[in-house]
C-alpha cells in the first residue's frame, strides 16, 4: 500500500502498478496481437517488446468509472475495456446478446472471479432482486464526473461518514444533497451519462 499527501505523476503510478506483485496472477498473449501484448486474469496488460516487457496503465473512460486500455486484438489496435478483454480471454467468446457484468457491482475491479456473461433478460431480474443493496456512484456536482463506487448505500456512507439516511434520502430526490456529496445509482448514472455494460458490436 502506498500513501502519499500529493497526487502521484504517472511515472510513479506505473512504477507502483509494476511492482505490484499478485500471487496468483496469470497470463496469456491477447489473441491477434502477433505475441506483442499479454492480458492477466486480474486484467493487468503488458507491452511486449524484443528484450523487456512493460505494464501498461488502463484508464477511466470518460470518467465513468470502468477501465479501458490500448492494445492489439485480432489485428486492429485500439481502446477495449479491461473488463470484456478479461472475460473473452479467460471466460471464453462472448455470447451474442450478453453483457459483461461485475459481480460485485465495481466496474474497477477485472478480476477474472469478478466477471460473468449474462442475457439481457437475466440482467434486468437480478437488478430488480439486489435493488435494497444497489451499486451507488458519488460524483462532482459541477462536471458530474465519476469519483467513486460502492457496492451499496451502506458501504458508501460507511466510507465517507455520512448516514445512511442522508445518502439514501439524497438518492431518492428527499435533499440536494448528502452532506454536500452527490451520489447517484449506479444504474441511473449509467443511464444518463452512459452505458456501463452494453458490449460494443466488436469488443
Amino acid at each position: 500500500m502506498y500513501l502519499s499527501t500529493a497526487e502521484p505523476t504517472i511515472k510513479q503510478r506505473r512504477e507502483w502498478y509494476s511492482n505490484e506483485i499478485i500471487k496468483d496472477e496469470a497470463w496469456v498473449e491477447v489473441q491477434g496481437s502477433d505475441g506483442q501484448f499479454l492480458i492477466s486474469n486480474y486484467g493487468r496488460v503488458q507491452r511486449v517488446y524484443k528484450h523487456t516487457m512493460k505494464f501498461i496503465l488502463p484508464f477511466q473512460y470518460q470518467d465513468k468509472g470502468f477501465l479501458q486500455v490500448k492494445v492489439r486484438l485480432n489485428g486492429r489496435y485500439k481502446e477495449y475495456k479491461v473488463a470484456h478483454l478479461v472475460a473473452m480471454h479467460y471466460l471464453g467468446p462472448i455470447p451474442p446478446g450478453a453483457s459483461v457484468v461485475h459481480k460485485n457491482g465495481i466496474r474497477m475491479d477485472n478480476f477474472v472471479g469478478n466477471l460473468e456473461y449474462i442475457d439481457k433478460q437475466t440482467l434486468g431480474k437480478r437488478t430488480g432482486y439486489k435493488s435494497k443493496s444497489k451499486a451507488v456512484i458519488m460524483f462532482e456536482p459541477e462536471t458530474k464526473t465519476f469519483i467513486n463506487e460502492y457496492r451499496s448505500v451502506r458501504e458508501a456512507a460507511r466510507k465517507n461518514f455520512v448516514s445512511y439516511q442522508a445518502i439514501f434520502d439524497h438518492l431518492n430526490g428527499l435533499t440536494s444533497s448528502a452532506a454536500g456529496m452527490m451520489f447517484m445509482y449506479s444504474e441511473d448514472y449509467e443511464a444518463e451519462f452512459g452505458t456501463a455494460y452494453d458490449l460494443p458490436s466488436s469488443l
